[in-house]
Formats: structure tokens, C-alpha cells, sequence
């Protein structure tokens, strides 16, 4: 189901002129547009915006708000109880897990 304002796709159109200030560094995180629980990939044309933590976890509120899929209210609730020191240090582990996970495999250059 679709609204017919969609909220979330005007904040993905938003978030892909988005500037971020250079005096003020923030880690910046891909967001699927179309998220996994729909079939979206991070390999798909066109499915990535990169963001803030906070933009990240307002992405899938608008997108609970517009569809009413319950992937993305489980992601908003999860984020919000999250702080963005958290979520740095939860995506080194899921980046070192899998970097452990390919040199096993002898994919890459390991």
C-alpha cells in the first residue's frame, strides 16, 4: 500500500541533495532505498543514499508511515533506541565478522 503523498520517497529525494557539512564530520551509512524485507539489495542500480544516522533511522519511519510494512517499523524501533556510537562501533564488528568470514573462504586478496 501507497499513500498518495508518499512521505518516504519525498525524503529519499531530499536525502539525495542532502549536503553535509564539512566542520561537522558525521559517518555517513548507506540506506537501501528498496530495504532487504522487500527484496532490495545493495548491489541494485540506484537503491543506495548515504546518511546520517539520524536521516537513516527517520528513512524507515517514513517508510513505515508510507507502506505500513512492518521491516521497517522493526528498523526504526531498533535505531531509535540506538546512539550513533553504537551503530559505528556495531558496523566495524559486522565489517570485521565479515572480513573473517572471506579470508576463511580465500575470497579477496587474504
Amino acid at each position: 500500500m501507497m499513500i498518495k503523498n508518499d512521505i518516504y520517497l519525498a525524503f529519499i529525494a531530499y536525502l539525495k541533495t542532502k549536503k553535509y557539512l564539512d566542520s561537522t564530520p558525521v559517518a555517513l551509512q548507506k540506506h537501501r532505498i528498496l530495504p532487504q524485507h522487500a527484496g532490495g539489495t545493495y548491489k541494485m542500480d540506484g537503491n543506495i543514499v548515504l546518511c546520517s544516522f539520524v536521516d537513516h533511522r527517520l528513512a524507515h519511519y517514513y517508510r513505515f508511515l508510507a507502506y505500513r510494512q512492518k521491516g521497517d517499523l522493526i528498523a526504526f524501533q531498533f535505531m531509535k533506541r540506538m546512539t550513533e556510537e553504537a551503530r559505528i562501533e556495531m558496523a566495524k564488528f559486522a565489517g570485521k565478522k565479515s572480513s573473517d568470514q572471506n579470508k576463511a573462504k580465500g575470497l579477496f586478496f587474504f
